[in-house]
C-alpha cells in the first residue's frame, strides 16, 4: 500500500509540473489538431499524461531498490522494459510523426528485453490445454512468436480505445486491481506490488483526466498500461499456470482486445480499408454517438466511461473468483465477444441496448 500511495503523491505532483508549465512546452506536447476524425476536444490539450505515469513509476522503483525489498529486482525488470514502451509512444505524442509500424518496433524491442535481459516475461510454453501445451514445449520460435504478438497486441489496445476521458486509464488500473488480487490469492509479492504501484502512478494521471480531461493520456500512456498488464498477465499466467488459467488474461482485458480484432474486421473485411485507417466507428464512440443526448453539451465526453463498464467489471470480477475454472473462464470469453458484438450491432442500428443505460440521442 505504500508503494501505491508514493507513486500516487509522485504522479500528482507531476501532473500538476506538467500543467503549470504548459506555456513551456505547448508547441510540443499540445494535441493541436481538433478537425481530425477521431478528435473531440475543443481546445488544444497536452497529451503527455504517460509522462506522469511513468516518472511515477520509476521513482518509485527507485524506492523500492533503495530499500532493499525482496521483489526490487522484478519492478526494476519491468521498469526498464517499459522505458523502450513508453519511448515509442512518447515519440509520437510529441513529434506527431512517428508511425505506427516504428512504434511497433519499439514495442517488440521492449518484449525481446522483459524476456532475455531482465526476464520478467517468460515464454507462453502454456495455455491451460494439456493437449495442446505438451505439443508447444517443442517448439520454442513458435511460443515466442505467440508471446510477442500476445504483448504487441494488448500494448496496442489499449491505446484504440483511449478516446474519451477515462476509458483507457481506468480499464488498465481496473485489470492491473485484478491481476493484484490473483497475485495476492496465489502469494506472488512481486506482481502483486508492481501492479500496487502502477495502479497509483495511474491514479494521479486520472483524477485530473475524468471528468475534466485537463491532461490527456497520450500514445506513451496508453501503450505504458497495456504492455504492464500484458507482462504481469503472462509472468501469472506462466509461473502459476496450474492455478490460474491462462485465458483469464484474455478475460481481464477482453474489452480492449475484442476492440482491436473487431475493428480490424470491420475495416479490413467489411469496409475494405486499411487497418490503421482512423475512423469514427469504436464502440466508445457510437455510445457517444448515439447513446448521450446533445442536450448534454461537454458533460457528453465523461459520460461515455460509466456506459463502458458492462464491458469491463463483470469480466474482471469473473477472472478473480473463477481464474482456475477454464470452462467458466471459456464461457466468459464466448459472452464478451457476444455482448459486444450485440451491443455494436444494435447501436449500429439506433437500438440502446438496457444495459448501457442511456437514451436516445435528440438531433
Amino acid at each position: 500500500m505504500f508503494t501505491l500511495l508514493f507513486s500516487l503523491f509522485i504522479s500528482l505532483i507531476m501532473v500538476k509540473l506538467i500543467l503549470f508549465t504548459n506555456d513551456v512546452h505547448y508547441h510540443l506536447s499540445h494535441d493541436h489538431d481538433l478537425v481530425g476524425v477521431q478528435k473531440y476536444h475543443q481546445i488544444p490539450v497536452p497529451r503527455v499524461g504517460g509522462m506522469a505515469i511513468f516518472v511515477a513509476f520509476l521513482l518509485s522503483t527507485l524506492l523500492i531498490n533503495n530499500m532493499g525489498s525482496e521483489w526490487s529486482r522484478f519492478i526494476s525488470g519491468v521498469a526498464v522494459s517499459v522505458f523502450f514502451i513508453f519511448l515509442g509512444g512518447i515519440t509520437e505524442d510529441l513529434t506527431k510523426d512517428f508511425g505506427p509500424f516504428k512504434r511497433v518496433a519499439f514495442m517488440s524491442l521492449g518484449t525481446f528485453i522483459a524476456i532475455f535481459a531482465v526476464n520478467v516475461l517468460p515464454v507462453i510454453y502454456n495455455l491451460g490445454i494439456p493437449s495442446v501445451d505438451s505439443q508447444l514445449k517443442t517448439y520454442f520460435f513458435t511460443c515466442l512468436l505467440l508471446t510477442v504478438l500476445l504483448v504487441v497486441g494488448v500494448t496496442n489496445s489499449f491505446n484504440l480505445i483511449d478516446g474519451y476521458h477515462g476509458i483507457s486509464s481506468f480499464c488498465g488500473m481496473i485489470g492491473l486491481i485484478t491481476i493484484a488480487v490473483i497475485a495476492y490469492k496465489l502469494g506472488c509479492i512481486e506482481v502483486y506490488y508492481t501492479s500496487l504501484t502502477m495502479v497509483g502512478a495511474i491514479l494521479g494521471f486520472f483524477i485530473y483526466n475524468y471528468p475534466r480531461g485537463k491532461l490527456f493520456l497520450g500514445d506513451g500512456g496508453a501503450y505504458l498500461i497495456g504492455f504492464s498488464i500484458a507482462v504481469l498477465g503472462i509472468y501469472l499466467s506462466q509461473k502459476y499456470h496450474d492455478k490460474f488459467k491462462p485465458l483469464s488474461l484474455l478475460l481481464i482485458v477482453s474489452y480492449p482486445v475484442i476492440e482491436v480484432l473487431f475493428t480490424i474486421y470491420r475495416r479490413r473485411l467489411v469496409k475494405k480499408v486499411h487497418a490503421m485507417r482512423p475512423d469514427q466507428m469504436h464502440l466508445h464512440q457510437l455510445i457517444y454517438h448515439r447513446c448521450l443526448p446533445l442536450s448534454l453539451g461537454n458533460k457528453r465526453n465523461c459520460r461515455v466511461l460509466p456506459r463502458i463498464l458492462p464491458f469491463i467489471v463483470p469480466q474482471s470480477l469473473l477472472a478473480i473468483f473463477f481464474n482456475n475454472q477454464f470452462y467458466i473462464v471459456v464461457i466468459g470469453l464466448i459472452l464478451s465477444v457476444f455482448i459486444y458484438i450485440y451491443s455494436y450491432i444494435a447501436l449500429i442500428k439506433f437500438r440502446t441496448p438496457w444495459w448501457l443505460f442511456s437514451r436516445k440521442n435528440k438531433q
